[in-house]
């Protein structure tokens, strides 16, 4: 898998920015296979938020999710 671009980031760091903004971080979490931020939105549909980080070698991976996806 290739490194992401400069671009590629900026636009994922923007896109949680603006889907994250007035959250509050509420709990972390740590498996093996990864990280979870779990954020509560108090805006826009105000509910709980699960930023993921797999840290798979061959396939990492980050995400938003409105359920916690492990």
């Amino acid at each position: 898998m290739k490194t992401p671009s400069f671009f590629e980031l900026k636009t994922l760091v923007e896109y949680f920015s603006d889907e994250l903004c007035n959250s509050q971080l509420q709990d972390v979490m740590s498996t093996e296979e990864g990280l979870v931020l779990s954020f509560y939105r108090f805006s826009k549909n105000p509910k709980m938020y699960y930023l993921v980080f797999d840290l798979d070698k061959s396939y990492p991976f980050c995400g938003l999710f409105d359920h916690n996806p492990w």
